[in-house]
């Protein structure tokens, strides 16, 4: 699945739920989100949602922000570390897609990550469906 394809399934849950409109998508590459000044930055930082991380042209990760924050949540994903996973974060293809939902919907979150989680069944995930 690709970042284009993701935005399709989230469109379809959300339709499935009569009462929730579609959350603001924002799709960056993730090099751009690397320093913590970029991420005070954006729109989207303060609002619950979903993230997900595209890598070689497959979701490799799917996260969610339910009760803090996506700019937060990104920043714990990207920030340095050792490892393979900052590897792909810092890789010039990876890109972020990013799906803001208002503050009263912020419980739909983790309903469309276990959702997005057993449609893909992203390598990275620890806990998959």
């Amino acid at each position: 699945m690709t970042c284009d394809e993701l935005e399709n399934q989230v469109r379809v849950f959300c339709r499935r739920i009569s009462q929730l409109p579609e959350p603001q998508q924002y799709i960056h590459q993730s090099a751009e989100l690397l320093n913590p000044e970029a991420l005070r930055s954006v729109s989207w930082r303060t609002y619950p949602g979903i993230y997900a991380f595209e890598s070689d042209g497959r979701i490799v990760y799917v996260g969610r922000a339910a009760k803090d924050a996506l700019g937060t949540r990104i920043w714990d994903q990207v920030r340095p570390r050792p490892g393979e996973w900052h590897e792909i974060v810092t890789r010039p293809d990876t890109r972020i897609a990013l799906y803001a939902f208002r503050m009263e919907d912020w419980f739909w979150v983790a309903s469309l990550e276990l959702y997005l989680l057993q449609i893909e069944k992203p390598e990275y995930n620890k806990r998959r469906c």
